[in-house]
């Protein structure tokens, strides 16, 4: 989105605002329910989805609010041929080879 300017007023429903503050734009809503009501909000992101040589395989797991503990991304292995998602394997190096 480059830019919000005004268009004339249309109704929307938001039953705990007053008047009218919900923004609609291609059939986009912006609104405050899911950081009122969610505990939790987490989003997927696959840099290989926007630009196929960036993070093959990868997915992101983005935790951008928990109630009751803590934010941030967590990487994780993704089969696109079985659409599933693994725990990104790490090897620990062997005990003396550090």
């Amino acid at each position: 989105m480059a830019s919000i300017e005004p268009d004339g007023i249309d109704e929307v429903y938001d039953l705990t605002v007053e008047d009218l503050h919900n923004f609609v734009a291609g059939n986009v809503i912006a609104h405050n329910s899911i950081e009122q009501d969610a505990d939790m909000v987490m989003f997927l992101f696959r840099p290989e989805y926007y630009k196929s040589d960036d993070k093959p395989g990868i997915a992101e797991v983005i935790v951008s609010k928990h109630r009751n503990g803590p934010t941030g991304t967590v990487e994780l292995r993704f089969r696109r041929d079985h659409t599933r998602f693994y725990n990104l394997e790490t090897r620990r190096p062997e005990p003396g080879t550090e």
